[in-house]
Protein backbone atom coordinates (compact mmCIF):
# COMPACT_ATOMS: atom_id res chain seq x y z
CA UNK A 1 0.00 0.00 0.00
CA UNK A 2 1.42 3.86 -0.61
CA UNK A 3 1.34 5.95 1.86
CA UNK A 4 -0.03 9.52 1.38
CA UNK A 5 0.95 11.15 3.99
CA UNK A 6 4.75 11.09 6.03
CA UNK A 7 5.60 12.02 9.70
CA UNK A 8 8.12 11.53 12.20
CA UNK A 9 8.41 8.31 14.09
CA UNK A 10 6.18 8.73 17.38
CA UNK A 11 4.28 11.90 15.25
CA UNK A 12 2.14 9.91 12.80
CA UNK A 13 -1.39 11.24 14.82
CA UNK A 14 -0.08 14.83 14.82
CA UNK A 15 -3.24 17.05 13.02
CA UNK A 16 -5.37 13.95 12.64
CA UNK A 17 -8.40 14.98 14.11
CA UNK A 18 -12.27 13.43 14.30
CA UNK A 19 -14.33 13.40 10.95
CA UNK A 20 -17.17 15.87 10.88
CA UNK A 21 -20.09 17.82 9.12
CA UNK A 22 -21.94 20.81 9.17
CA UNK A 23 -25.85 20.42 10.83
CA UNK A 24 -28.53 22.10 11.94
CA UNK A 25 -30.67 20.37 14.50
CA UNK A 26 -34.32 20.75 14.77
CA UNK A 27 -35.00 22.60 11.88
CA UNK A 28 -32.77 24.21 8.80
CA UNK A 29 -33.11 27.67 10.26
CA UNK A 30 -31.27 26.79 13.75
CA UNK A 31 -27.20 27.50 13.73
CA UNK A 32 -24.78 25.13 12.36
CA UNK A 33 -23.00 22.96 15.05
CA UNK A 34 -19.91 20.59 13.99
CA UNK A 35 -21.31 17.45 14.16
CA UNK A 36 -18.77 14.47 15.17
CA UNK A 37 -19.10 11.27 13.19
CA UNK A 38 -17.61 8.29 15.48
CA UNK A 39 -17.84 4.62 13.84
CA UNK A 40 -16.56 3.58 17.55
CA UNK A 41 -19.62 4.84 19.32
CA UNK A 42 -22.32 2.48 19.02
CA UNK A 43 -24.81 5.29 19.62
CA UNK A 44 -25.71 8.87 19.17
CA UNK A 45 -25.08 11.05 21.60
CA UNK A 46 -25.86 14.76 22.41
CA UNK A 47 -24.62 17.10 25.11
CA UNK A 48 -26.95 18.35 27.82
CA UNK A 49 -25.75 21.93 27.30
CA UNK A 50 -26.79 21.67 24.00
CA UNK A 51 -29.86 20.29 24.11
CA UNK A 52 -30.70 22.96 26.86
CA UNK A 53 -29.60 25.94 24.19
CA UNK A 54 -32.66 24.64 21.76
CA UNK A 55 -35.39 27.33 21.82
CA UNK A 56 -38.16 25.70 24.16
CA UNK A 57 -40.71 26.03 21.12
CA UNK A 58 -38.39 23.33 19.25
CA UNK A 59 -36.63 21.32 21.90
CA UNK A 60 -37.04 17.75 21.42
CA UNK A 61 -38.92 16.21 25.03
CA UNK A 62 -36.62 14.11 27.03
CA UNK A 63 -37.91 10.54 26.98
CA UNK A 64 -37.11 7.87 29.28
CA UNK A 65 -37.31 4.03 30.10
CA UNK A 66 -35.81 1.02 29.32
CA UNK A 67 -33.35 2.85 26.13
CA UNK A 68 -31.70 4.77 28.75
CA UNK A 69 -30.40 1.66 30.98
CA UNK A 70 -26.65 1.76 29.21
CA UNK A 71 -23.40 0.03 30.08
CA UNK A 72 -21.67 2.02 27.14
CA UNK A 73 -19.75 4.79 29.45
CA UNK A 74 -16.82 3.94 31.16
CA UNK A 75 -16.64 7.39 33.28
CA UNK A 76 -18.97 9.14 35.42
CA UNK A 77 -20.68 10.97 32.84
CA UNK A 78 -24.69 10.31 33.48
CA UNK A 79 -27.35 10.04 30.51
CA UNK A 80 -30.33 11.74 31.44
CA UNK A 81 -32.55 10.11 28.43
CA UNK A 82 -33.60 10.07 24.66
CA UNK A 83 -34.66 12.54 21.94
CA UNK A 84 -36.35 11.81 18.52
CA UNK A 85 -35.38 14.68 16.24
CA UNK A 86 -33.98 15.98 12.61
CA UNK A 87 -30.67 16.86 12.04
CA UNK A 88 -30.43 18.99 8.28
CA UNK A 89 -26.97 18.75 6.44
CA UNK A 90 -26.06 20.16 2.85
CA UNK A 91 -24.83 17.96 0.24
CA UNK A 92 -21.95 19.02 -2.20
CA UNK A 93 -24.52 20.23 -4.46
CA UNK A 94 -25.97 22.37 -1.80
CA UNK A 95 -29.13 20.34 -1.82
CA UNK A 96 -30.43 20.28 2.04
CA UNK A 97 -30.69 16.89 3.13
CA UNK A 98 -33.16 15.82 6.57
CA UNK A 99 -31.99 12.79 8.66
CA UNK A 100 -33.61 11.43 11.84
CA UNK A 101 -32.16 10.82 14.61
CA UNK A 102 -32.02 9.30 17.98
CA UNK A 103 -29.58 10.70 20.56
CA UNK A 104 -29.04 10.20 24.02
CA UNK A 105 -28.51 13.16 26.36
CA UNK A 106 -25.23 13.62 28.68
CA UNK A 107 -23.91 15.23 31.02
CA UNK A 108 -20.68 17.30 30.75
CA UNK A 109 -20.43 16.24 27.64
CA UNK A 110 -18.10 18.51 25.89
CA UNK A 111 -19.14 17.98 21.80
CA UNK A 112 -22.63 18.89 20.78
CA UNK A 113 -23.75 16.42 19.13
CA UNK A 114 -21.90 12.54 18.73
CA UNK A 115 -23.26 10.53 15.66
CA UNK A 116 -22.73 7.44 16.00
CA UNK A 117 -22.16 3.90 14.34
CA UNK A 118 -26.28 3.39 14.58
CA UNK A 119 -26.89 6.72 12.61
CA UNK A 120 -23.92 5.90 10.00
CA UNK A 121 -25.90 2.16 9.44
CA UNK A 122 -29.11 3.46 8.70
CA UNK A 123 -27.84 5.76 5.95
CA UNK A 124 -25.04 3.38 4.47
CA UNK A 125 -22.56 6.02 5.03
CA UNK A 126 -19.02 5.64 3.77
CA UNK A 127 -15.93 7.93 3.54
CA UNK A 128 -13.76 8.94 1.19
CA UNK A 129 -10.65 10.15 2.86
CA UNK A 130 -7.39 12.38 2.11
CA UNK A 131 -4.21 13.22 2.99
CA UNK A 132 -5.03 16.57 3.11
CA UNK A 133 -8.05 16.07 5.36
CA UNK A 134 -10.37 16.69 3.27
CA UNK A 135 -13.35 14.31 3.22
CA UNK A 136 -16.77 13.44 1.47
CA UNK A 137 -18.82 11.61 3.46
CA UNK A 138 -21.44 9.25 0.93
CA UNK A 139 -24.88 8.35 2.32
CA UNK A 140 -27.91 6.22 0.41
CA UNK A 141 -24.99 3.95 -0.66
CA UNK A 142 -23.02 6.46 -2.80
CA UNK A 143 -25.61 8.43 -3.63
CA UNK A 144 -25.21 11.80 -2.41
CA UNK A 145 -21.85 12.98 -1.21
CA UNK A 146 -21.83 15.57 1.86
CA UNK A 147 -18.47 17.80 2.25
CA UNK A 148 -16.88 16.62 5.21
CA UNK A 149 -13.61 17.14 6.90
CA UNK A 150 -11.07 16.14 10.32
CA UNK A 151 -11.79 18.36 13.28
CA UNK A 152 -10.17 20.61 15.55
CA UNK A 153 -9.20 19.11 18.97
CA UNK A 154 -12.93 18.29 20.59
CA UNK A 155 -12.22 16.23 23.72
CA UNK A 156 -15.68 14.15 24.47
CA UNK A 157 -15.23 14.28 28.48
CA UNK A 158 -16.66 10.83 28.04
CA UNK A 159 -15.24 7.25 26.48
CA UNK A 160 -17.71 5.05 24.58
CA UNK A 161 -16.98 1.08 24.68
CA UNK A 162 -19.82 -0.63 24.16
CA UNK A 163 -23.89 -0.27 24.48
CA UNK A 164 -26.77 -2.40 25.44
CA UNK A 165 -30.07 -2.28 27.26
CA UNK A 166 -29.70 -3.77 30.36
CA UNK A 167 -32.17 -4.32 33.55
CA UNK A 168 -31.84 -2.70 36.89
CA UNK A 169 -30.87 -6.56 37.89
CA UNK A 170 -28.21 -7.44 35.39
CA UNK A 171 -26.38 -4.19 36.04
CA UNK A 172 -27.02 -4.62 40.16
CA UNK A 173 -25.38 -8.13 39.06
CA UNK A 174 -22.48 -7.26 36.95
CA UNK A 175 -21.71 -4.59 39.55
CA UNK A 176 -21.32 -7.49 42.13
CA UNK A 177 -19.39 -9.07 39.81
CA UNK A 178 -17.20 -6.37 39.24
CA UNK A 179 -16.19 -5.90 42.85
CA UNK A 180 -14.93 -9.64 43.32
CA UNK A 181 -12.84 -9.13 40.65
CA UNK A 182 -8.97 -9.38 41.62
CA UNK A 183 -7.72 -5.70 41.29
CA UNK A 184 -4.69 -6.26 39.09
CA UNK A 185 -6.90 -7.81 36.27
CA UNK A 186 -6.78 -5.56 33.13
CA UNK A 187 -8.88 -6.39 29.65
CA UNK A 188 -7.64 -4.82 26.72
CA UNK A 189 -10.97 -5.27 25.65
CA UNK A 190 -12.94 -2.85 27.86
CA UNK A 191 -10.63 0.39 29.03
CA UNK A 192 -11.40 2.39 31.68
CA UNK A 193 -11.20 6.63 31.12
CA UNK A 194 -9.44 8.66 33.87
CA UNK A 195 -9.89 12.10 34.12
CA UNK A 196 -7.89 15.28 35.57
CA UNK A 197 -8.77 16.05 39.12
CA UNK A 198 -7.30 19.48 38.79
CA UNK A 199 -5.83 21.88 36.08
CA UNK A 200 -2.14 21.55 35.62
CA UNK A 201 0.16 23.98 33.59
CA UNK A 202 2.87 21.64 31.84
CA UNK A 203 5.87 24.26 31.34
CA UNK A 204 7.78 23.48 28.11
CA UNK A 205 10.78 20.39 28.06
CA UNK A 206 9.06 20.09 31.50
CA UNK A 207 7.29 16.56 33.15
CA UNK A 208 4.47 17.39 35.78
CA UNK A 209 2.54 15.21 37.94
CA UNK A 210 -1.14 15.23 36.71
CA UNK A 211 -3.45 14.51 39.89
CA UNK A 212 -6.22 12.18 37.79
CA UNK A 213 -9.67 10.66 39.24
CA UNK A 214 -9.46 6.82 39.32
CA UNK A 215 -12.63 5.29 38.29
CA UNK A 216 -12.57 2.67 41.46
CA UNK A 217 -10.43 2.95 44.73
CA UNK A 218 -10.87 -0.33 45.87
CA UNK A 219 -8.71 -1.19 43.21
CA UNK A 220 -5.08 -1.76 44.68
CA UNK A 221 -3.72 -1.02 41.34
CA UNK A 222 -4.56 0.73 38.10
CA UNK A 223 -2.47 -0.38 34.83
CA UNK A 224 -2.79 3.33 32.73
CA UNK A 225 -1.91 3.25 28.99
CA UNK A 226 0.76 5.43 27.35
CA UNK A 227 -1.03 8.47 25.72
CA UNK A 228 -0.11 11.05 23.21
CA UNK A 229 -2.43 14.16 22.98
CA UNK A 230 -2.06 16.88 20.12
CA UNK A 231 -3.43 20.75 20.36
CA UNK A 232 -4.15 22.07 17.16
CA UNK A 233 -2.65 19.50 15.28
CA UNK A 234 1.32 20.54 16.76
CA UNK A 235 1.68 20.67 20.05
CA UNK A 236 2.46 17.51 21.80
CA UNK A 237 1.39 16.27 26.10
CA UNK A 238 2.95 12.47 26.43
CA UNK A 239 2.39 10.38 29.11
CA UNK A 240 3.78 6.83 29.92
CA UNK A 241 2.13 3.59 30.78
CA UNK A 242 1.96 3.72 34.74
CA UNK A 243 1.17 1.52 37.40
CA UNK A 244 -0.69 3.66 39.79
CA UNK A 245 -2.28 3.31 43.43
CA UNK A 246 -5.50 4.94 45.10
CA UNK A 247 -3.00 6.64 47.43
CA UNK A 248 -0.87 8.07 44.84
CA UNK A 249 -3.19 9.04 41.98
CA UNK A 250 -0.63 10.93 39.49
CA UNK A 251 0.41 10.47 35.78
CA UNK A 252 3.67 11.91 34.63
CA UNK A 253 2.42 13.82 31.60
CA UNK A 254 5.50 15.87 29.62
CA UNK A 255 5.37 18.84 27.37
CA UNK A 256 8.22 18.20 24.80
CA UNK A 257 7.08 21.58 22.85
CA UNK A 258 8.25 25.03 23.11
CA UNK A 259 5.70 26.46 25.11
CA UNK A 260 3.30 25.82 28.20
CA UNK A 261 0.40 23.91 27.72
CA UNK A 262 -2.65 23.22 30.12
CA UNK A 263 -4.91 20.47 30.80
CA UNK A 264 -8.17 21.48 32.27
CA UNK A 265 -9.99 19.64 35.12
CA UNK A 266 -11.85 16.78 33.84
CA UNK A 267 -9.91 16.49 30.43
CA UNK A 268 -9.52 12.68 29.73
Amino acid sequence: ATKNRTKTPGLNAQGIRSLHIQASVVTPSEPVITARLDSGADITLMSQEYWNSLPTNVRPPLRSGSKVHLQQLTCSATILGYVNTCIYVRSESEQLIQFDIEAYIVKDMQVPLLLGEDFMTTYEMGVLRKANGHCTVFISGGAIPIPASTSTSYRLGVYIRKAYIGSKALQRKQAKRARLRSPLVYLTDSPTAVTASKSLTVAPGHCSNLPIVLPDDSRESWFIESAVITEDGQDILAAPSTLLSPTMPFLPVANPSSRPLRILKGDI
